[in-house]
């Protein structure tokens, strides 16, 4: 796992996730970001990394930046954590979500 990006210092920058369908207007605010969002910011603004910080990214979009954070991952289990993680924040189940995403993070092919 890419070191300093744990679930517990995402959320506490990223405190509010919201669903897609709560965006005031068609474009997101500078607020307005998905538990999969809030990930992916994290990642460009606090571990350096250049992926495109989206506020509400596609499940390959997360899926890409899973595997920069954790590299054992591979493609096909990033998309699977991926969709789980869109899925469960679009059902307003923001906990789980977050759980999902800190799954992703500390899995282990060993």
């Amino acid at each position: 796992m890419l070191g300093g990006v744990e679930v517990k210092n995402i959320r506490s920058q990223y405190p509010r996730p919201i669903r897609v369908g709560e965006l005031e207007g068609d474009v997101p605010g500078p607020h307005d970001y998905c538990v999969g969002g809030a990930f992916c910011q994290y990642l460009v603004q606090y571990a350096g990394h250049d992926l495109d910080p989206v506020p509400f990214p596609s499940v390959s979009e997360l899926a890409e930046g899973l595997m920069v954070a954790n590299p054992d991952l591979g493609w096909h289990r990033a998309t699977e954590y991926a969709l789980m993680i869109i899925y469960l924040n679009d059902d307003g189940r923001f906990d789980t979500a977050w759980s999902v995403l800190e799954a992703a993070l500390n899995w282990s092919s060993t």
